[in-house]
């Protein structure tokens, strides 16, 4: 099955980054692994922060920079952000449902303006909907200083292709901590995530009819017993992605 999926490309994306920022493309190479050879199937949603998990040390994540109200800090599992950008723009090539996007607060260089998509656990999450005719395969990597997603789909697939700019060419920006007599104002307007607006199947209203409906014994049932079988099928099909190759 796995090998059909794999039989057409339907979009690429490649964003730098610096590898000699040790901690940052250790963060990087563990969400990257995470996402490789991810099967989404017909239907279905994706979430980030569901897939790649939560950023602990314990799970090995490390502290590098990240972006907080505007301003460069450090924390756990700095530079994810990364990953969930490319995956971003890789996705939005492919023309999928994008559910939910939020920018940074502060600019970012390794992608185009506003072209970025922060995450956060218990906060932003990056989501898109598979409203495709066909199971979608997402493959990452990290390697010499670049980070490539791309996302296949059998023969079959049916879709439409958007056009998007590319990641910048030049090496991205140092992200330097500030020291605490260097640190500028909070910018109250740094608060106000840019966030896509949500397609109509999302709306409050929506929204809220789909949770009373969650509630239920039998709903409740059935989508702990599909998360798990996706779960499930999406380890093994790694496993036997990395065996063939």
């Amino acid at each position: 099955m796995l090998k059909r999926i794999r039989e057409k490309r339907l979009a690429a994306y490649t964003t730098r980054y610096n590898p000699g920022n040790r901690n940052r493309t250790h963060n990087l190479l563990l969400s990257t692994e995470a996402l490789d050879h991810h099967v989404v199937g017909v239907g279905e949603t994706f979430s980030f922060n569901q897939v790649v998990g939560k950023r602990t040390r314990s799970r090995g994540y490390r502290p590098a920079t990240v972006i907080v109200r505007g301003e460069y800090t450090e924390g756990i599992g700095g530079g994810i952000c990364q990953t969930s950008s490319t995956l971003f723009n890789s996705v939005e090539r492919t023309g999928l449902r994008i559910l939910q996007r939020v920018s940074h607060s502060k600019e970012v260089t390794y992608v185009p303006a506003g072209k970025d998509a922060t995450v956060s656990w218990g906060g932003p999450d990056f989501r898109f909907q598979n409203q495709l005719n066909r199971p979608i395969l997402i493959t990452a990597q990290a390697k010499h200083g670049l980070l490539t997603v791309e996302i296949y789909a059998s023969d079959e697939i049916e879709y439409q292709p958007k056009s998007t700019p590319d990641a910048p060419s030049g090496d991205p920006e140092t992200e330097t901590v500030p020291r605490p007599e260097e640190r500028q104002p909070i910018n109250e307007r740094a608060r106000e995530y840019k966030r896509d607006p949500l397609p109509p199947s999302e709306t409050p209203d929506t929204a809220e009819s789909d949770s009373e409906r969650a509630d239920s014994p039998a709903s409740f049932f059935m989508e702990t017993s599909r998360a798990f079988l996706i779960f499930t099928w999406n380890r093994f099909s790694k496993e036997v992605m990395k065996r063939a190759e």
